[in-house]
């Protein structure tokens, strides 16, 4: 208790305590004096806790003066909160928790949806993003940087180092010059060709339909939402990372890596079996000389799954496996080739078909997203029939780090993070 609510209850009582020893019949005109002396130091102390109570950062309720703390302000859970959200939508607004948060947030270059809809609380929305992230073989490795609440877009500059590889004493990476220079010397004077690259946000809407009757097990709902959610988002994130037709001048879906017209960062290797379309031991040899070598180590193979019944039977032609299966022997989690992790995804192209195996490296393509705040996620629910829509909406974006390929010191032959097998070629 503070000096100040100390001084007011101490006159506070000595009113009371006055009071007590007059007789109202003969000393009205003092009892009510004393009276109205003890409702305006009430009244005092009332306000002295409001203050008290805006700096500590806590809420009264006038009712009873309790304080409501930060963390009360919040829902417990998600199904709590999207029971809230269906009696907002059933009274069509006059029955709104105070805890919901119109979705009202506006970013540079945002357009919100006229229909309106309440922010899902950041903490439940992280669940559902992080969840996303690591169900996928393939967006868990992408390198991801968050976009500022303020932004929709990420700038940064290229080095061209085309004229560079076969520079003696000069090493380029990711937009720097590295020279060795004598003491008391400068470095090379020759001026380096920047390249400017933009990345926009593009955006993720997911819809899904619940009836009445389902909204019954709120509980039940809220996981089953938060779960396909995730799936759903890792699975459109994983098939844009791969097969998504962004260009560098049209970014509403990512640059994906197989993507004739948008990558420029795919070296395509011509398989052994050309007419047969069998995959050979040695074209995995092939794909492998195809990547740069500082890429190896975090390499992971991406193959579509109808080939995996093919692969134990590889061999380099003096009886050594190039495949091993996980487990086993080797003890690994994942199955290898040539030392590397298998990864058998769906989204991979058809066996027979350009795109369906994929020797990647995932570190070297850009995923950006809003920030951890999360704020332009939201939820909204209004009536179809007997059924309501719940949507949840996610800016991301993603392309190559550097969408070109790589030429390599005393070597003509390009080669990429990124190398597929190209049964296309004629």
């Amino acid at each position: 208790m503070t000096a100040k609510m100390e001084k007011l209850i101490a006159e506070k009582n000595k009113y009371i305590s006055a009071n007590n020893a007059l007789d109202p019949l003969t000393d009205l005109e003092t009892f009510r004096a004393n009276n109205a002396a003890i409702k305006n130091i009430n009244d005092a102390i009332v306000e002295l806790e409001k203050q008290e109570a805006e700096e500590k950062g806590e809420v009264l309720v006038q009712n009873n003066a309790q304080p409501i703390t930060e963390d009360s302000k919040k829902f417990k859970s998600l199904g709590e909160q999207l029971r809230a959200i269906r009696n907002a939508a059933i009274s069509k607004g006059k029955d709104v928790d105070k805890r919901l948060v119109k979705d009202d947030i506006k970013g540079v270059g945002t357009t919100v949806e006229a229909d309106g809809g309440y922010a899902i609380q950041s903490d439940f929305i992280g669940n559902i993003l992080d969840r996303a992230f690591q169900r996928s073989e393939i967006v868990s490795r992408c390198r991801t940087y968050a976009v500022s609440a303020n932004s929709n877009r990420v700038n940064y500059v290229t080095l061209d180092d085309s004229a560079d590889a076969e520079k003696d004493g000069v090493v380029v990476a990711g937009g720097v010059q590295a020279y060795w220079a004598k003491e008391g010397e400068t470095v090379d004077t020759s001026k380096p060709k920047f390249s400017a690259v933009e990345r926009k946000l593009s955006k993720i809407m997911g819809i899904a339909y619940a009836t009445e009757e389902s909204l019954q097990d709120i509980p039940f709902l809220a996981q089953l939402l938060e779960d396909s959610f995730s799936d759903a988002v890792a699975g459109l994130l994983t098939d844009g990372i791969l097969n998504g037709k962004g260009t560098d001048l049209d970014m509403s879906e990512p640059i994906g890596v197989l993507n004739a017209t948008g990558s420029k960062a795919i070296i395509k290797v011509a398989p052994t079996d050309k007419e047969g379309k069998t995959i050979k031991a040695q074209d995995f040899l092939n794909m492998k000389a195809a990547m740069r070598p500082k890429d190896w180590n975090n390499a992971v193979w991406y193959i579509h799954p109808d080939l995996e019944a093919s692969l134990p039977l590889l061999n380099d032609g003096a009886t050594n496996l190039v495949f091993m299966p996980e487990g086993g022997l080797s003890g690994g989690q994942y199955a290898t080739i040539l030392g590397r992790p298998v990864v058998f995804d769906e989204f991979m192209a058809q066996k027979d078909k350009t795109g369906s195996v994929l020797l990647a490296n995932f570190d070297q393509y850009m995923l950006i997203k809003k920030g951890e705040e999360r704020k332009d996620w939201s939820m909204h629910v209004e009536f179809l029939t007997d059924q309501q829509c719940f949507r949840i909406v996610m800016r991301v974006n993603g392309a190559p780090m550097f969408n070109k390929t790589w030429s390599v010191r005393h070597s003509t032959t390009k080669r990429g993070s990124f190398v597929t097998l190209d049964f296309d070629l004629e």
